[in-house]
């Protein structure tokens, strides 16, 4: 999987969020924010992620938020403090 669809922010109830080993993902949405309940989300050795949009800093609730072998993320965005 490459993308995920703009769509997935329909999923408002979401609360966990397992992406680990997508291996060709290169991005997230950025109506990622609109998972206002979601408290976990696991990226680890998502290796080609090469972006996370701004918008991730909206989610409240988010308490987990794993990116070990994330290799080609060259930087977070600065709202995620």
């Amino acid at each position: 999987m490459e993308e995920l669809p703009s769509s997935i922010d329909q999923l408002n109830a979401l609360e966990e969020l397992d992406l680990r080993g997508c291996f060709n993902l290169e991005e997230l949405p950025s109506s990622i924010d609109q998972l206002n309940v979601i408290q976990e989300l696991d990226l680890q050795g998502c290796f080609n992620l090469e972006k996370v949009p701004s918008s991730i800093g909206e989610l409240n609730a988010l308490q987990e938020f794993d990116l070990r072998k994330c290799f080609n993320l060259e930087e977070l965005p600065s709202s995620i403090g």
